[in-house]
């Protein structure tokens, strides 16, 4: 599994690495995360992010990867809770509903 991620990170093109640099950046400037905070940040996204990337990818119907994708997302909520302080986490999660609520859309799954 752990390969697998590696190859997906790497077949990221060098424009698909610079808009996730930029989201990133906007995201640690939004919710004023310390240096230690960002490199938490960014390895509990890419753990998530990878989970969902190659859940979205497999065979399973939609409505097995959209239960999966809900568990995964609230992993990650909760790891991101435990990174966060209270300000923080209200921002993040403030921030995450209004991207849903723009973004939201069953058929990319």
């Amino acid at each position: 599994a752990e390969k697998q991620a590696e190859k997906q990170i790497q077949s990221l093109t060098n424009e698909n690495k610079e808009k996730i640099n930029q989201q990133f950046e906007e995201h640690f400037k939004e919710l004023n995360l310390s240096d230690q905070q960002k490199s938490k940040y960014i390895q509990i996204s890419k753990k998530y992010g990878l989970q969902i990337k190659s859940l979205k990818n497999s065979s399973q119907s939609k409505f097995n990867k959209y239960r999966k994708i809900k568990g995964i997302k609230k992993s990650k909520d909760k790891d991101m809770k435990a990174l966060l302080n209270h300000e923080q986490y209200n921002l993040y999660k403030a921030n995450k509903i209004r991207k849903n609520n723009t973004n939201f859309n069953l058929s990319t799954f």
